[in-house]
């Protein structure tokens, strides 16, 4: 046992670099400050429009709200965990603010997905669509021909 030296203080943290927790908690902060300010500049611009939103506009809704979900729910509980050095919530805190941190990734990223999708109809057509829609239900496409 030579060799291993353990620290009984009495004081059960770990030590930790204060320069570099000032960073993270700069870096953190930033970060939550510019996904707040833009995504809410975001939502200002789509609500004061006048027309009716288009799929576009209402996929980038969607996304703009979910960035705000991951802001406040994994940028800012990661914010205050760097500032307090621990989580200072309890058990039933600790298991909401971990599903919301999984629930704000997905929710970010199946909107870019469907956003992708949606893309990829939209610039094959109708035809497209359709086929895509028979394929689903009897795993069999028609071949239309050409609407040219």
């Amino acid at each position: 046992m030579q060799g291993l030296a353990v620290n009984n203080t009495g004081n059960d943290t770990l030590d930790r670099d204060e320069n570099v927790a000032l960073i993270e908690v700069s870096v953190s902060a930033t970060i939550l400050c510019l996904a707040i300010v833009g995504n809410v500049c975001v939502l200002i611009s789509l609500a004061t429009r006048r027309k009716r939103l288009s799929r576009m506009h209402l996929m980038i809704l969607h996304l703009s709200l979910a960035d705000l979900f991951v802001a406040f729910f994994n940028v800012l509980p990661q914010l205050a965990w760097d500032i307090t050095y621990r989580f200072e919530g309890g058990q039933v805190l600790c298991v909401g603010v971990k599903y919301c941190q999984v629930v704000a990734m997905y929710a970010s990223s199946y909107v870019l997905l469907a956003t992708a999708i949606d893309s990829a109809v939209t610039s094959r057509g109708e035809d497209y669509q359709f086929n895509c829609c028979l394929k689903a239900v009897s795993g069999n496409t028609v071949d239309l021909g050409s609407r040219h």
